[in-house]
């Protein structure tokens, strides 16, 4: 069990009802804790499943809904072993306790779960339980389930998408064998690499996401390639009012009105693990693509199907710098103030640690996980304060040398090449 000291504080909300918070976070609703629970718990409700697997004991109203909606059993885990001792004190939790359908377990390696458990996690339980092996986990199921939520628009996308012109990129695999590539991201430590990548401009292949595109070329430097993968409108903006001379690559679930820009070619990536995207690459003999869930982790992917070998991330920091997530002239670009306790921490190549959030430490795993499977490639990270990325070796882009051959078009190589 984790002995940590958390800050603990009872309070009655507008309801009536005893509230809890815990460093700070509010377990439940200021005002209507029950309806505000009932609403959280609709979507897992499931007639078929065999238990609930509740991460989080709180002051026991989840556990007691669920026991009102469902006649399952319900599995309650609460590794937090000063938070759970002092919950244990209230008459609250020990009646429900003695509930048959209840169980409560304190340590994780004690839960055995079946494929057909449902999982619940109580959010504020999730952000105040400290960095470990643990909260690893739980971040892939949430952000795995968040992905899920999502799927309607992106079968929507899906067939909107493949009515319209594209061509397929099984003629560039392995084009860029023995070429050293550049993924562009729009992360905060993009804004000091401008000078670097235009250097390498005509000697590296510069694979740019969509949200740093304007602000390359705000600093006059044009990518190879571009590509974009978000499925929701404001994704348009990255493009918008811009006729591209360079090829656009786009994720087959993109937003649909990407694919109506001009560009001199148009290349679609098909991904595995969605259904339909799987089926239709069968029926047309189409190669598929892992692509992570991010755009830069498809950029990722592609440029390892492309074949490169030797691969340097800018912008990809995986991290917020100084409560920025983005680069200033990015489309994406937010700056705002956090709670630093509800973030997740890890090293940055700076050797301290930094703030991210779910979604960066999937994608970050994403691409540790592919980096171990290509031990032939070079891995190149530039940002300083971003996230460490194992297997990619941090490098002042200062420190990088730059292919001192003839300037390559590798846009026009990529066309002509198809």
């Amino acid at each position: 069990m984790e002995s940590s000291k958390k800050e603990v504080e009872f309070f009655l909300s507008k309801d009536g009802l005893l509230n809890l918070s815990v460093n700070g976070l509010n377990y439940y609703s200021r005002y209507n804790i029950k309806s505000d629970i009932i609403r959280f718990l609709k979507p897992y409700i499931e007639k078929s499943g065999k238990r609930y697997i509740l991460f989080g004991l709180g002051l026991g109203y989840h556990a007691e809904m669920l026991l009102e909606m469902d006649d399952k059993e319900v599995i309650i885990v609460e590794t937090e072993a000063n938070l759970l001792n002092l919950l244990l004190s209230k008459q609250e939790i020990i009646q429900l306790l003695k509930n048959d359908r209840i169980t409560l377990l304190s340590k994780i390696q004690d839960l055995k779960l079946a494929r057909e458990d449902r999982i619940i996690i109580i959010p504020t339980w999730h952000k105040t339980l400290e960095s470990g092996p643990i909260k690893d986990a739980l971040q892939e199921i949430i952000w795995l389930r968040t992905n899920k939520a999502a799927n309607d628009l992106l079968v929507t996308n899906f067939r909107l998408n493949i009515c319209s012109d594209f061509r397929n990129i099984s003629n560039l695999k392995n084009l860029l064998a023995r070429e050293s590539s550049i993924l562009v991201s729009a992360g905060p430590s993009l804004d000091a690499q401008m000078n670097f990548l235009k250097k390498a401009k005509g000697r590296m292949f510069i694979l740019a996401v969509g949200a740093a595109y304007k602000p390359l070329l705000e600093a006059g430097i044009e990518p190879d390639a571009v590509i974009i993968e978000d499925p929701n409108p404001v994704v348009y903006a990255q493009i918008e009012n811009i006729k591209l001379k360079i090829p656009l690559f786009v994720g087959c679930t993109v937003y649909p009105l990407v694919l109506s820009c001009p560009a001199p070619a148009k290349y679609m990536i098909f991904q595995k693990g969605m259904s339909d995207a799987e089926a239709y690459s069968r029926e047309h003999q189409l190669d598929l693509i892992e692509v992570g869930g991010s755009v830069a982790t498809m950029a990722f992917s592609l440029l390892l199907y492309m074949g490169v070998s030797q691969l340097i991330f800018v912008g990809q920091d995986l991290a917020y710098t100084n409560g920025r997530s983005h680069s200033d002239g990015s489309t994406s670009n937010k700056s705002f103030k956090y709670d630093i306790r509800t973030q997740y921490k890890v090293l940055s190549n700076r050797g301290n640690q930094v703030p991210t959030s779910l979604s960066w430490n999937y994608f970050r795993k994403f691409l540790e996980n592919k980096i171990a499977q290509y031990p032939k490639v070079q891995f190149v990270n530039t940002a300083l304060d971003g996230a460490v990325i194992r297997g990619a070796k941090y490098l002042s882009s200062n420190d990088i040398v730059i292919p001192s051959v003839t300037s390559k078009d590798y846009s026009d190589l990529i066309i002509a090449n198809d």
